[in-house]
């Protein structure tokens, strides 16, 4: 059995979404993956008084925290950062996720969203573009894309997949710090390789018109 806290926006494609839920509960169990705690949508029930406390104590009994990013979940209609917004529901979910040491924290892409970048997210979020973003694509790769995802959670949650830190939070500054330095490095090799092969070309053209 695996605790789910499903984090997502009502803007981005709500139908795909509850085919992921579904998905999930069936896989699960309904119980153990939880979604909507802000959203009621029943129209009989009484709002809660205190409805982030229901957020806390759902995220409190989570295994792992799935964040859904679709193209929605940066900015508002007006091109307004949702997250910079302290009343902002997300924002809300994530900055209470944060401070579980080594909650898991997945992204998902779907609606051929971008994985989020550390400038789109703030210091508040950085750490979540330090994470591995699962995909869920609508349509024919939808069903392989969730199994993919089930296999990774189960192997997370069994203890198969180890040394991710990238499924969890660093432990402190200077391991973030160090993923940093690796992720540049890795930008740094290849942009030299698309350089050394520019300069290449180059030299192979020249000696080509050059005067025989």
């Amino acid at each position: 059995m695996l605790n789910i806290y499903l984090s997502y926006r009502q803007e981005d494609k709500p139908l795909l979404v509850k085919r992921i839920y579904e998905v999930l509960a069936h896989e699960f169990g309904a119980n153990s993956v939880v979604k909507d705690v802000f959203y009621t949508r029943d129209l009989l029930k009484q709002a809660s008084p205190n409805p982030f406390g229901e957020v806390q104590w759902a995220i409190n009994r989570c295994e792992v925290v799935l964040v859904i990013i679709g193209r929605q979940w940066f900015t508002d209609s007006q091109g307004h950062s949702l997250l910079t917004n302290p009343k902002d529901l997300i924002a809300q979910e994530l900055g209470f996720a944060f401070t579980r040491k080594g909650l898991p924290i997945i992204p998902i892409l779907i609606d051929g969203a971008k994985a989020p970048s550390e400038a789109q997210l703030g210091t508040t979020f950085r750490l979540l573009a330090l994470k591995n973003a699962a995909i869920v694509r609508d349509g024919a790769e939808f069903d392989r894309d969730m199994m993919h995802l089930i296999d990774q959670l189960n192997k997370l949650v069994s203890g198969q997949i180890s040394g991710v830190r990238s499924l969890s939070e660093p432990e402190n500054d200077e391991e973030l710090a160090s993923m940093i330095v690796r992720r540049n490095t890795n930008r740094y090799v290849a942009v030299g390789i698309a350089f050394g092969f520019f300069i290449l070309i180059l030299a192979l053209l020249i000696l080509q018109n050059a005067p025989q």
